[in-house]
């Protein structure tokens, strides 16, 4: 089990990365981008809100993420592959149901071997997609794990940062 961090945050870089805690909601962490616009770290620790905009302390803290995001990459080919035969199996599962949910007039011979036709092609679909559902869970699982750790390491960062006045207490 991962274990919580208990720092509320939300980190923006640029114009359009947005990294957020667990309990925050995206409502929240776009409203206070609204606020403080790009390249910023606020952040909520024992009741207390700070801002960071030291070019070189955000950087340390988005370093954190870097093997979380990588894992990202990965995640986006996986569903790039995965698209295309959750479409086909869409697809199919029309032109089965089509067939099967007619009653009247009976299946022609011809409307029989196609529907064998398509549930064979669905049959052979169907291990590639769970394949490639599991890599994507596994994938999912490693990043949420590595995001957690990013987490848990940049709280002495900010503890450092209120200490060295980096951060900013925002009243």
């Amino acid at each position: 089990m991962l274990l919580a961090i208990a720092i509320s945050y939300v980190l923006v870089t640029g114009s359009n990365q947005l990294r957020s805690g667990p309990n925050i909601s995206l409502d929240t962490a776009l409203a206070k981008r609204d606020t403080y616009g790009s390249d910023f770290l606020w952040f909520k620790k024992d009741n207390r809100q700070y801002l960071i905009r030291d070019a070189a302390t955000l950087q340390r803290i988005n370093q954190l993420f870097d093997n979380a995001h990588a894992e990202k990459v990965e995640a986006k080919r996986i569903k790039r592959e995965l698209r295309p035969l959750e479409h086909r199996e869409s697809q199919l599962d029309r032109e089965i149901d089509s067939l099967t949910d007619r009653d009247d007039p009976p299946l022609t011979a011809a409307e029989k071997s196609h529907l064998s036709d398509l549930r064979r092609e669905m049959e052979e679909l169907r291990p590639k997609m769970r394949a490639l559902e599991r890599e994507e869970e596994e994938i999912d699982r490693k990043r949420d794990a590595l995001e957690a750790q990013a987490e848990r390491d940049m709280v002495p960062i900010l503890e450092e940062a209120i200490r060295n006045r980096v951060a900013t207490e925002i009243r």
